[in-house]
C-alpha cells in the first residue's frame, strides 16, 4: 500500500490508550537503548542516539506512506498479531489462527503488544527501533573486546544510513528481531575467542530468539559458529590440512539433518522447490539463471553452490532491471560491497586473526545455506542484512581509534586493544625490556642501590 491512510489501524484502540501506550513505549525505549549503549571511556552514547534517529525516520515513513508501505509482509504480521490478541482477550476461540510454523516470535510479541493497549502499528515500530539500536550497541560492545576499539562513525552509518537497517527496522518486519539475535550470539563468541571466556547468557538469548523468531535462520547462524570454531580449534592444533578434512567430514554429516531443519521451519524439500520457483517468476529482481533443482539434501548442496554467487556478489550488470525495485537492491548492494572490502582488509592487517577468520566463515556459512532457497535479490537483501551484523565487529574494529578505559584492554594481555598477534619488530613490554637491561652489564643497576647511589657510584 503506497501512500494510504496512516490512521487507517488505529480506529481499533481508543485514542487516549493509544496514546498513553506510545509514550510509554518510546521511554521505555530510550532508557532500554541508554542502559546498552553505554561503554566505558565513550561519550557519546550510540544506543540512544540510533533510537531517537530511527525513531524519527519510522514515524516520517509511517504518517507519510502508512504502516505497511513494505508490501505483504507487515499486514500479515499485524493480521497475526491481532488475532493472537482476540484470542488472549477471548474474541476468538484460535481456530482461524493461522502462523507458520518456525516464524511466530514477531507476530506472538506484537499481538502481546495489542493485547495491552489496542490495535496500535506504531508501538511495533517504536519497539522495532529500540531493537535495532540494541543491535548497534551489543556490536559495538563486540569490536570493543575484539580490538578494543569501535569506529562510531562506521557503527551509525551502517545502522543509521544503510537502507535495509534504515526502512525495515523502524517497521513492523521481523528483521530487527533477527539482527537482535545474531548480534548477541556473535558477542558472545567473540568474547570466547578473544578472553577464553563464554557469555552464556547472551548466547544462549540470541540463539532462543533467533530460533524462535526465524528458526532456519537460527539453525544456520549457530551452525556456521559452530564449524568455524571447530575449523580454528583445529587449525591451531593441527595445521590447515586436517582442519579442511575434520569441516568437511562434518559438514557432509550435517547434510543428514538438513530435513530435521527444514521441518523445524514447517519446509520440506517439496516446498522449498516450490518456493524458488514462485520467488523466480513472480517478482521483478529474480536471478538471471536459476539452477535446476533435483530434490534431497545433495540437490540443495548442489543448487546452493551455483546460486552462492549473485547472493554473495550480485546483483551482476546484465541482472539490473529499471524499476524501483532495483534502486532499494542496489543502494543496499553497494553498502553490502562495502562491507567485503572492509573485511578483506581487516584479515590482511590482523594476518588472518580468529575472530576474522571465525565471522568469516560463519557468515558465509549462512549465505551457502539461505542460497539453496534464494532466487530474488529483494530476500537476498534482507539475509545480507543478518550476515552484515556478524561481520560488524571486524568492520567497525578497523581504522578506529582506541577506547579509552577498562573495555580497551581486551585484547593482547601485554598491550591492551591489540590483536592477540604480535607483529615483528614490535617494541618490547616492560618485561622483556627489564630482562634485556639485567642481561647487559652496561646498563644493569646493582641490587638494593636507588638511583641516588647510582649517580654518586
Amino acid at each position: 500500500m503506497i501512500f494510504g491512510d496512516p490512521n487507517a489501524f488505529l480506529g481499533y484502540a481508543p485514542t487516549s490508550a493509544a496514546v498513553l501506550g506510545i509514550c510509554v513505549v518510546f521511554l521505555a525505549g530510550c532508557l532500554v537503548t541508554a542502559w546498552a549503549g553505554r561503554v566505558p571511556g565513550q561519550r557519546l552514547n550510540v544506543g540512544i542516539l540510533l533510537y531517537l534517529w530511527l525513531a524519527l525516520v519510522g514515524v516520517v515513513l509511517y504518517r507519510t506512506f502508512g504502516p505497511f508501505f513494505l508490501g505483504t509482509d507487515g499486514p500479515l504480521y499485524d493480521a497475526q498479531a491481532l488475532g493472537i490478541a482476540q484470542k488472549m482477550s477471548g474474541e476468538l476461540d484460535g481456530g482461524g489462527l493461522s502462523l507458520r510454523q518456525g516464524k511466530v516470535g514477531w507476530p506472538t510479541m506484537l499481538g502481546v503488544v495489542y493485547a495491552v493497549m489496542g490495535r496500535v502499528p506504531l508501538a511495533g515500530i517504536l519497539i522495532n527501533c529500540a531493537v535495532v539500536a540494541v543491535s548497534a550497541a551489543i556490536t559495538q560492545k563486540a569490536a570493543v573486546v575484539a580490538w578494543g576499539r569501535c569506529s562510531t562513525v562506521r557503527l551509525l552509518a551502517v545502522f543509521g544510513l544503510v537502507p535495509c537497517f534504515m526502512v525495515l527496522g523502524p517497521s513492523l518486519m521481523r528483521e530487527p528481531l533477527c539482527w537482535l539475535g545474531s548480534a548477541m550470539i556473535t558477542y558472545a563468541v567473540v568474547h570466547r575467542m578473544r578472553l577464553g571466556t563464554t557469555r552464556w547468557a547472551p548466547l544462549l538469548a540470541g540463539a532462543l530468539l533467533l530460533l524462535w523468531v526465524r528458526t532456519l535462520l537460527g539453525v544456520l547462524v549457530i551452525g556456521g559458529y559452530l564449524l568455524g570454531y571447530l575449523f580454528l580449534r583445529l587449525k591451531n592444533r593441527y595445521g590447515w590440512s586436517l582442519a579442511l578434512v575434520g569441516v568437511g567430514l562434518l559438514s557432509s554429516s550435517l547434510l543428514l539433518a538438513a530435513g530435521p531443519a527444514l521441518a523445524l521451519a514447517g519446509q520440506d524439500f517439496a516446498s522449498v522447490a516450490a518456493g524458488r520457483t514462485y520467488l523466480a517468476d513472480e517478482v521483478t529482481t529474480g536471478f538471471a539463471q536459476i539452477p535446476d533443482y533435483s530434490g534431497g539434501a545433495l540437490g540443495l548442496v548442489t543448487v546452493a553452490l551455483k546460486t552462492l554467487p549473485p547472493v554473495a556478489l550480485g546483483p551482476f550488470p546484465w541482472e539490473i532491471g529499471f524499476s524501483g525495485v532495483w534502486l532499494w537492491v542496489l543502494a543496499n548492494s553497494v553498502a553490502w560491497w562495502m562491507v567485503l572490502v572492509a573485511v578483506v582488509q581487516a584479515a590482511r592487517r590482523s594476518r588472518r586473526d580468529d575472530v576474522v577468520m571465525l565471522c568469516s566463515i560463519a557468515g558465509l556459512a549462512v549465505l551457502i545455506g539461505m542460497s539453496a532457497m534464494l532466487t530474488n535479490y529483494g530476500i537476498v537483501v534482507r539475509i545480507r542484512s543478518d550476515v552484515l551484523v556478524m561481520l560488524a565487529p571486524v568492520v567497525m574494529g578497523v581504522a578506529a581509534r582506541p577506547v579509552a578505559g577498562p573495555a580497551a584492554g581486551t585484547g593482547h594481555p601485554d598491550e591492551p586493544g591489540r590483536p592477540r598477534r604480535r607483529r615483528p619488530g614490535r617494541r618490547a613490554t616492560a618485561p622483556r625490556a627489564a630482562a634485556v637491561v639485567e642481561r647487559v652489564p652496561v646498563l644493569a643497576v646493582p641490587r638494593g642501590a636507588d638511583s641516588g647511589g647510582a649517580r654518586e657510584g
